[in-house]
């Protein structure tokens, strides 16, 4: 996937998944594992409510389990 400029991989994550599985490559039940790059909370939760993909995404230090849980 080419994107003019470089935006950053949390804003265009959502596009990614949805390219990988038109691509046959990611799966419904499979995992992935990111960088910090992709850390976004709806990026843990959009995978698996839409597609029950598990992400498994490096969190910052900040992260806040309370909102997560209510995504």
């Amino acid at each position: 996937m080419l994107h003019s400029g470089s935006p950053n991989d949390s804003k265009i994550f959502s596009e990614i998944i949805a390219e990988l599985m038109r691509r046959s490559i990611l799966k419904e039940n499979d995992s992935i594992i990111l960088d910090r790059g992709c850390y976004a909370y709806e990026n843990y939760a959009e995978p698996l409510l839409n597609h029950r993909i598990l992400p498994l995404i490096i969190p910052k230090k900040n992260l806040n389990i309370r909102k997560l849980k209510n995504l």
